[in-house]
């Protein structure tokens, strides 16, 4: 039998397909390998002793200087021998999320230790590292108390009122299969975008409730009229939280302004600010791609945001949702410039 303490959202999840992915015959088995590492890994502390204990001054990442850790760190992860990153207890990661709020020096340091950590997709920081993270945006929104989102508050939190709002817009009828909200699914507008419907390992049950979270959405958020990306994104948080808490983070995110788009103009503009940069800090990236394109060059850069999610395998993409959640989308852009430069050093080498 399954253990609840599992990371993933097991009832809305591939098993067989996921356990093929991480290498094992057996799904149960690797629960059971989960749940051994959960127990021996997880801290006993609480905020107020992180803060008698003033846990933040140790807030495990590299010295800021050392390239001896330096070094260090790459032959472990060039010799695959360390992938599971730095363990950090749920109530000593929000410790520090909170004084990010504040301090931009703990903001940093929390930044350095999201991007230089590589924690596999079933380590068990993943039970609560997402709800953590996205905890930080809200309040930093709450703080904004901006008046198109004032209806959206913590209570977004809890079940209830996701099933309220579920029953506002379908009834009794929420299990028929419904259809995907216009503003991602664009067949009806003849756009490619249809061929981006990533659900990764999420079974039939986790494709409805996708379905479900982006109708909701919809109605809440009805300004938003183009955003094909919500699909991959929605998908990936599925795997570890319920659905409530999947809407709810879509809320608290598009009240930063700093993680989606809204429209088919930002769309355009986020393919344009793609080409600048790449021509200028990734110059020879871009003129390898021109001598070798097949097509025109807007349409090659204005694929550049399913670069990530349509050829990325699922680990890769765990790994940049970390990053994405706490820095927005300018993560994306880093991403796509390296695989732009990693595509040129492939056609040299060849």
């Amino acid at each position: 039998m399954i253990d609840s303490r599992s990371c993933f959202n097991l009832g809305l999840v591939d098993r067989e397909k996921l356990a093929n992915f991480l290498g094992e015959s057996d799904f149960d088995e690797l629960s059971n390998r989960l749940n051994q590492t959960t127990n021996s890994a997880y801290e006993e502390s609480n905020y107020d002793q992180a803060v008698k204990n003033n846990k933040f001054n140790s807030f495990p990442m590299r010295k800021k200087n050392s390239s001896k850790a330096n070094r260090q760190s790459q032959q472990s992860i060039s010799k695959s021998v360390n992938f599971n990153g730095v363990m950090i207890s749920q109530d000593e990661l929000n410790l520090n999320i909170r004084l990010s709020n504040n301090r931009q020096q703990e903001s940093n340091r929390l930044k350095s230790l999201l991007r230089s950590n590589f924690w596999p997709i079933d380590h068990p920081i993943r039970k609560y590292l997402w709800k953590c993270l996205l905890l930080r945006q809200n309040t930093n929104s709450n703080k904004e108390n901006t008046a198109s989102n004032s209806h959206l508050t913590d209570t977004s939190l809890t079940e209830f009122e996701y099933n309220k709002h579920l029953n506002q817009i379908f009834g009794k009828m929420r299990e028929i299969d419904i259809s995907l909200p216009d503003f991602v699914n664009m067949n009806s507008k003849q756009d490619s975008s249809s061929s981006h419907m990533n659900y990764y390992f999420l079974n039939n049950k986790g494709i409805q409730a996708i379905k479900r979270i982006l109708c909701v959405y919809e109605y809440h958020f009805p300004h938003v009229t183009y955003n094909p990306g919500l699909v991959s994104i929605s998908s990936l948080l599925l795997h570890y939280m319920p659905e409530h808490e999947v809407f709810a983070s879509l809320c608290y995110m598009s009240s930063t302004k700093e993680h989606f788009i809204e429209s088919k103009n930002c769309w355009d503009t986020t393919c344009s600010v793609f080409t600048k940069l790449l021509k200028n800090y990734c110059k020879s990236s871009y003129d390898t791609i021109s001598k070798y394109a097949t097509v025109s060059l807007d349409i090659i850069f204005s694929e550049w945001y399913w670069w990530l999610f349509d050829s990325l395998s699922f680990d890769y993409l765990v790994k940049i949702m970390d990053c994405f959640l706490f820095e927005g989308q300018k993560i994306f852009y880093r991403v796509s410039l390296a695989l732009a430069q990693q595509f040129s050093r492939c056609k040299y080498s060849m």
